[in-house]
């Protein structure tokens, strides 16, 4: 007998990987919270660089959390239970609700199924007594048949929400949507498919009513209702669920000469993290923001980002491999802006060590040596949202005047080892609901900074005093405007619009 739950709910399932689900499911989020109703997303487990810290303290992908904020509610590790962090050595962190089990090959992942599977059922569960709605994201394609008997998140998921009514969303933009959404149905169960209720084609160029054949000869061909065709949303300031969206710019020299604008050059490491933190900054006007991956783009930039990532031993072997490192330490001789977050910036310090194998195989890897400090991995990974304050204004970055608390989070194994004598950047105030005491962060020198704070550029404030000693610097005329470049609600209600405009609500609330 299936279980019966006392509020009901739907889930988006795509034909394949980044055709549109984490958007479709946020804009529903916003929609149906915008009706009166309390609305929570949860997907069984994502796979994703870019995570977020819930107020209990851990960790759940990106995706869940923007959604949940946009549903007015607040994030919570029951919305995102198993968290797949892919780092180097071909191993995968497993995070189980919020909090790291360890690095596991993929026949040790296997063996635990039974346990994540009760884990996903219990959040699950707990979300659908306490929610009068509940908005199941899939992952990939329900239909991968090497996977299929054993996957723990789209059809099981459907399942075990008491045989929920799935959408399913395909790509028109990449081609193929045909054969994506015909092919994906024939190799369902019949079971499944009758789950399916409905299709969503996404990202469609052009004016929708121009696919009206192509709507009736999708329904005649599968016997499904197309619920809508939505268009392509351009210039979306919502984060990115992971790096696939990034791609490096071709290196052209002395692009730093170009125009009045502040140019940022982001190093796309290959496991990078948390880049969505940096989107704040390319919204401001008279800023260019461009990830990179050639040596010469360290050097023709007004400011180099270090960001975080998630195997941070292995890149930088790869920075000192690509001849990107070599420039690094030039550009801080010359004096010349870096900022570097979580694993970027404990690579500035002199060592790391990882005397457990946290990381993977190396114990022990050579810094840039850039700030006085070590870094040593050590467990429990800490992860929390933080409130820090400047200690020493004579940092040439982030400037002066700053007495104002940030809001930032963490999301770190490393500890720091100070050296004596060392510049400290930030005291720690606060972590999760617990007030510190003396607990440090960073370290700076001149105009290079590093931190292990991550969402530090989303205050206004202190964003927009480092590009105001940018523009100093350089002798340059960028002008800011006095308000946010953006406002994640305006942002929230926009996608909401979009599926309100291009999706029939009525037949889908019917469902």
């Amino acid at each position: 007998m299936k279980p019966k739950f006392p509020h009901p709910a739907i889930m988006i399932q795509g034909t394949a990987s980044g055709v549109g689900k984490s958007l479709v499911t946020l804009g529903l989020c916003r929609w149906f919270a915008r009706q009166g109703l309390k609305v929570a997303p949860f997907k069984a487990q994502n796979m994703s660089l870019n995570s977020s810290v819930t107020i209990d303290g851990g960790e759940i992908g990106r995706a869940q959390f923007e959604q949940a904020k946009a549903a007015g509610v607040e994030p919570r590790l029951d919305m995102n239970p198993i968290l797949l962090k892919p780092q180097g050595d071909g191993g995968t962190q497993v995070i189980v609700r919020g909090k790291s089990i360890g690095t596991l090959g993929q026949n040790e992942f296997e063996e635990i199924k039974p346990t994540l599977r009760e884990e996903i059922e219990a959040s699950l569960t707990r979300l659908l007594q306490e929610y009068e709605l509940v908005i199941i994201e899939g992952a990939g394609s329900p239909v991968e048949l090497n996977l299929k008997d054993n996957e723990i998140v789209n059809m099981f998921v459907a399942k075990l929400a008491g045989d929920a009514p799935v959408m399913l969303v395909s790509d028109i933009d990449r081609g193929g949507v045909f054969a994506s959404i015909v092919g994906t149905l024939e190799l369902l169960s019949s079971f499944e498919r009758n789950l399916v209720k409905g299709l969503i084609i996404n990202k469609f160029r052009g004016d929708p009513d121009l696919f009206l054949d192509g709507v009736k000869l999708l329904q005649d061909k599968t016997d499904k209702p197309v619920l809508g065709v939505l268009p392509y949303l351009n210039n979306l300031k919502i984060a990115d669920e992971d790096a696939l969206s990034l791609v490096p710019e071709v290196y052209q020299p002395s692009l730093k000469s170009e125009g009045a604008n502040i140019l940022v050059h982001i190093v796309k490491l290959p496991y990078i993290s948390n880049f969505d933190e940096f989107d704040a900054l390319s919204y401001e006007e008279g800023v260019s923001v461009r990830y990179i991956d050639h040596p010469n783009q360290v050097l023709d930039c007004h400011l180099l980002i270090l960001p975080g990532s998630k195997a941070t031993m292995n890149d930088l072997k790869w920075l000192y491999d690509s001849g990107i490192a070599e420039n690094i330490i030039r550009r801080h001789q010359n004096g010349d802006p870096i900022l570097a977050v979580c694993g970027g910036g404990q690579m500035l310090g002199h060592k790391i060590t990882d005397p457990r194998h946290i990381e993977g195989s190396e114990g022990e890897a050579l810094g840039l040596g850039l700030l006085d400090f070590d870094i040593t991995f050590e467990t429990p990974k800490i992860t929390e949202r933080s409130r820090v304050t400047l200690v020493d204004s004579s940092n040439k970055l982030f400037g002066k005047n700053l007495s104002d608390d940030f809001e930032g989070y963490e999301i770190h194994c490393g500890r720091y080892v100070f050296h004596p004598g060392a510049r400290q950047l930030f005291k720690i105030v606060k972590r999760g609901i617990s007030a510190c005491e003396n607990e440090f962060d960073g370290g700076f020198s001149g105009f290079t900074v590093g931190t292990m704070i991550h969402g530090l550029l989303e205050n206004h404030e202190l964003r927009r005093s480092m590009l105001t000693a940018l523009t100093k610097k350089y002798s340059l005329n960028s002008l800011f405007s006095k308000k946010p470049p953006f406002n994640r609600e305006v942002e929230f209600d926009r996608v909401a619009d979009w599926i309100e405009s291009y999706l029939n609500m009525d037949a889908l609330k019917s469902i």
